[in-house]
């Protein structure tokens, strides 16, 4: 899945990024232009939409 500015999971995603997301909540994202990788593992049937909550906490981690 590659993203634009119209399809992002949060903001701070460039739009050079791609993803892949599974059916239990497994989701990868690779953000070349902020030099960024993210693997979120999850196996949880009907779960709590925590993915961007974890992304835009990963993304803080970036120097500005």
């Amino acid at each position: 899945e590659l993203y634009n500015e119209l399809k992002k999971p949060v903001l701070q995603v460039s739009n050079s990024a791609y993803a892949w997301g599974g059916m239990l909540g497994t989701e990868y994202i690779i953000d070349p232009e902020n030099e960024l990788i993210v693997l979120y593992y999850l196996n949880m049937w009907q779960r709590e939409p925590t993915y961007p909550l974890f992304l835009s906490k990963a993304y803080g981690f970036l120097p500005e």
